[in-house]
């Protein structure tokens, strides 16, 4: 169960885990599909209505978003059930992580570079390749982050511990 205040309206939001393209709104069944042009506009179908999505900015580290939906502005704030059980315990404040930047883990050549100043990433996702030893390596996000600098570039030699990016 996933809470999220949208504007000044709440709403209890379930995915089905069974389809991906079925869950409910406060107790109320949906049908809805994805259309992805790129990873700032998409287009949602619920229901048979299409809506144009555009994200305006995002914060993952808050959950925060803020969407023009069919034209119109929204500001949303999610809640997984880990916050909903952080809240319950009485917890205000996330830890908040204390590293800004991201290391070259070993010696080795840039081969590419999948992200850019101001993106948002997500934990997980390709940041950059290095080539070491011949062999090559997927730096990835270890956390939901944005890019604040790009230190390197594609052909650049690094030394262990050189800082590849800076985090916002």
């Amino acid at each position: 169960m996933i809470k999220s205040k949208v504007n000044s309206n709440s709403y209890d939001i379930e995915l089905d885990k069974e389809s991906k393209h079925k869950g409910t709104i406060d107790n109320v069944d949906f049908e809805f599909s994805v259309i992805s042009d790129d990873k700032d506009n998409f287009s949602i179908t619920k229901n048979g209505v299409e809506y144009d999505i555009d994200i305006i900015s995002s914060n993952p580290k808050n959950k925060t978003l803020q969407l023009l939906i069919n034209g119109k502005e929204f500001k949303v704030a999610l809640e997984d059930e880990f916050d909903t059980i952080v809240k319950k315990l009485g917890f205000k404040n996330k830890p908040k992580t204390t590293e800004n930047q991201i290391k070259a883990h070993m010696p080795g050549l840039i081969v590419s570079i999948h992200a850019k100043a101001g993106d948002i990433v997500l934990k997980g996702q390709k940041l950059l390749t290095l080539e070491a030893m011949k062999m090559e390596n997927i730096i990835k996000a270890p956390e939901d982050i944005k890019i604040k600098k790009v230190n390197v570039k594609k052909g650049n030699a690094v030394e262990k511990n050189d800082i590849l990016f800076e985090l916002d």
